[in-house]
């Protein structure tokens, strides 16, 4: 309780001029609490109205003047990414079984992480925004250049065909599910002559048949491409696609699961739908042009003994010369350790599974001749080839020649018509969907 008798306090000027500047200071951290919020708040619509709006709308490239816009390359690029997350967390899924049966063991452990991190680091590497976004903007671009060629073939892909391609990616199938038929494909052999039994007999693996072994010599191989057909994923998680025994859809389920799926991408389901045109649109014209590929192919069976330098390549031809064996050539000099206690054998291989310079020198010697030194990014190469014909190729070996064609044909029609890419792709690119926090490859794994 105040005590009456008591004198109220006197102000001094000192103590108005204290409080009129505390009182301005506030004044001013509200003011500037304000301003912050606005920007905040300007940013962020910003930001929505960016995204939303204005990028859909620009144009990332021009193709005989028809312009690709925003929205579709920012969908394409999600369901890349969607395909990449699935395949991620496939190789972590495997990789996590094998640390909880072998993972006890400190080697076998660390031989575990090594070969499954190299694989999850690399679709990592592949989900940056740049890279799917390189991919995807390529895609749209070759996309429209098959449908101006494919409308002058008479190609077409027709609704009915698109509808069951997505109603089967679902694992629906109205018209019941169909059995699939296992496909033999008988290897391909060959019959030795004189020539080459003579030297396959002092080959300590080689056979008829060798199993090409992975070497330096190898083209380097273009990045896969994700196929365009995304697996199932529920409304949180990706999952896989339903297994071949899983209880069928319903139409309703499929139209649910369809519906599920698009949203958790971040597409619309026209999105999908377009994307998986394109890829029947892609098979259709791949079908047209490789009708008559034949199903063999030219092929040479060839050893090496790679070294670093010429001098050490013509030591080597010397020391074959003076009648030395190659087999302990190859394993006491050549820098290619997949091969080099195996004689230096690669097996069968094309053409273009070789760099160049090699593959040409392989392809013009005779059967048993030996190269001069030949030069590659890799080395100096001393080569024997031990056969050469054509040989018929596995469906597997098939695909990938048919799917080669395919590539061919499409640079034809980026050399033929008119196109242009913009760099605004790159603001666009998306980081969403992307890997569940904790399936993320750990820093000490990536090692």
């Amino acid at each position: 309780m105040p005590n009456p008798t008591q004198k109220p306090p006197v102000l001094t000027r000192k103590h108005l001029v204290g409080l009129e500047r505390e009182r301005f200071f506030n004044r001013l951290l509200l003011i500037g609490t304000a301003i912050v919020v606005a920007i905040v708040l300007v940013l962020v619509s910003w930001s929505w109205v960016l995204t939303t709006f204005v990028q859909p709308g620009q144009t990332v490239a021009v193709v005989e003047g028809t312009q690709l816009k925003g929205k579709d390359f920012i969908a394409r690029a999600k369901l890349y990414r969607a395909q990449l997350v699935s395949n991620y967390l496939s190789v972590f899924q495997e990789y996590s079984y094998m640390v909880s049966l072998f993972g006890s063991d400190p080697t076998t452990r660390g031989q575990i992480d090594q070969q499954y991190s190299n694989q999850l680091y690399t679709l990592q590497y592949q989900l940056l925004p740049e890279v799917v976004g390189q991919l995807a903007i390529n895609e749209l671009v070759d996309d429209e250049l098959l449908k101006r060629e494919a409308a002058e073939m008479g190609i077409t892909v027709s609704e009915e065909q698109l509808t069951e391609r997505v109603q089967n990616l679902f694992e629906y199938f109205p018209n019941g599910t169909p059995t699939s038929q296992p496909e033999i494909t008988a290897a391909p052999t060959s019959t030795l002559s004189a020539a080459q039994y003579a030297i396959v007999s002092a080959t300590p693996t080689a056979s008829e048949t060798p199993t090409p072994s992975v070497t330096p010599t190898l083209a380097e191989e273009a990045t896969s491409t994700p196929t365009l057909e995304p697996t199932v994923v529920g409304t949180a998680t990706l999952t896989s696609t339903p297994s071949p025994t899983a209880t069928p859809y319903t139409l309703e389920g499929f139209q649910t699961a369809f519906v599920d799926y698009s949203e958790a991408v971040g597409v619309t389901e026209d999105d999908f739908r377009a994307a998986i045109y394109s890829s029947l649109l892609r098979e259709a014209v791949k079908d047209a042009i490789t009708v008559d590929l034949p199903r063999t192919q030219e092929q040479v069976w060839a050893r090496q003994i790679l070294v670093g330098t010429v001098e050490e390549a013509e030591a080597v031809l010397a020391r074959l010369d003076e009648g030395e064996d190659w087999n302990a050539l190859a394993a006491e000099l050549s820098l290619d350790t997949s091969n080099k206690d195996l004689g230096g054998d690669l097996g069968w291989f094309p053409r273009e599974q070789m760099v160049e310079p090699f593959a040409n020198a392989a392809f013009e010697l005779r059967i048993g001749e030996i190269s001069q030194p030949v030069q590659s990014d890799f080395g100096w190469h001393i080569i024997q080839v031990i056969g050469h014909e054509d040989r018929p190729l596995s469906s597997d070996q098939y695909e990938q020649v048919r799917q080669q064609a395919l590539s061919d044909f499409i640079q034809t029609l980026r050399e033929k018509y008119s196109w242009e890419l913009y760099e605004n792709w790159k603001a666009m690119a998306p980081d969403q969907p992307d890997i569940p926090a904790q399936a993320q490859l750990q820093p000490q794994q990536q090692q």
